[in-house]
């Protein structure tokens, strides 16, 4: 998986830095030891950030809406909290998708694998 960190034009005139995606499990919002460097690598580059946004994805291999929603909120939540706790003290927002934005579309397990995730744009 590629860890790196990029620039990608933001729509508000702003560009922010998107890191690589946090992956999680199937309905899972624990962070294991890639996720976990993943974060490390995040906070090093939000160190002196104004603001950071997290949104939270969801696979949609479940029909349960609250599931997909409440699944994505957490997943935001965790990687909120271990951006803190790295020593990120940006204004950090947090949104959750459910599986509005998926990466991919098809309903393999592979492909959804790639929706279940914690997107990171850091702000200036």
């Amino acid at each position: 998986m590629n860890t790196t960190v990029k620039t990608a034009s933001a729509a508000v005139g702003s560009v922010p830095t998107i890191a690589s995606p946090v992956m999680f499990k199937q309905a899972s919002a624990v962070l294991n030891a890639t996720g976990t460097a993943q974060i490390l690598k995040i906070a090093k580059a939000a160190k002196n950030a104004k603001r950071v946004v997290i949104i939270g994805h969801a696979a949609a291999l479940t029909n349960i809406s609250e599931f997909r929603f409440a699944i994505s909120r957490e997943r935001a939540n965790v990687v909120k909290a271990a951006l803190v706790k790295a020593g990120v003290t940006a204004t950090i927002e947090i949104v959750a998708q459910s599986d509005n934005q998926p990466v991919k579309t098809q309903k393999t397990e592979s492909a959804q694998a790639k929706n279940r995730r914690a997107d990171v744009y850091i702000f200036g």
